[in-house]
């Protein structure tokens, strides 16, 4: 009888503690198999349910603590239409991210680095792309204009000049689809 207790009572607490271990992902290698694209239920198979969820800007924010280098980090995966629209850093790390973003770098490159855009335009032979990257505490928006798809300029603008538009009525910026 002795046995059966024990046994009833170590299952028991290595249940409580698996639970809680659950509560943190660790397969660190399988988060950067995460890419843009991605669709979302590929991200709910390998990585398993997200520590927090948000829902802004017309996207679910999905937020992960993961052990990476033997550190525990927390990762942002951005779903718009079932799909991967962004995976990285968590604001106001994105901002960082903003900032690593130079002329003559690709469209890929920025992609990689920040995910989808919010909008985009055309004017003239450049296309310009807005990031608007939101939490609960600070907001940032960046511009970036790409002509023969690669950077030549980018910069911080008003997140209210997204919404401004042309004379002729139409907006100045469209929203990623």
């Amino acid at each position: 009888m002795g046995f059966i207790r024990l046994f009833f009572k170590y299952s028991i607490a290595f249940g409580v503690l698996s639970l809680q271990l659950s509560c943190v992902t660790s397969p660190s290698k399988t988060f950067s198999d995460i890419k843009v694209g991605t669709h979302k239920d590929v991200v709910l198979d390998t990585m398993g349910s997200p520590y927090r969820t948000e829902f802004k800007n017309g996207r679910y924010i999905w937020i992960y603590k993961i052990t990476e280098n033997d550190r525990l980090t927390t990762k942002e995966v951005d779903v718009k239409d079932d799909q991967v629209v962004y995976v990285g850093e968590v604001l106001p790390d994105k901002a960082q991210a903003a900032n690593k973003v130079h002329r003559g770098m690709a469209k890929g490159e920025v992609i990689d680095l920040l995910g989808l855009p919010s909008k985009t335009r055309k004017e003239n032979s450049r296309e310009i792309w807005l990031y608007v990257f939101s939490n609960s505490d600070s907001s940032f928006s960046q511009e970036i204009q790409f002509e023969n798809d690669h950077v030549v300029t980018t910069g911080s603008v008003n997140p209210a000049s997204a919404d401004q538009t042309q004379k002729d009525g139409d907006p100045v910026f469209t929203p990623v689809n």
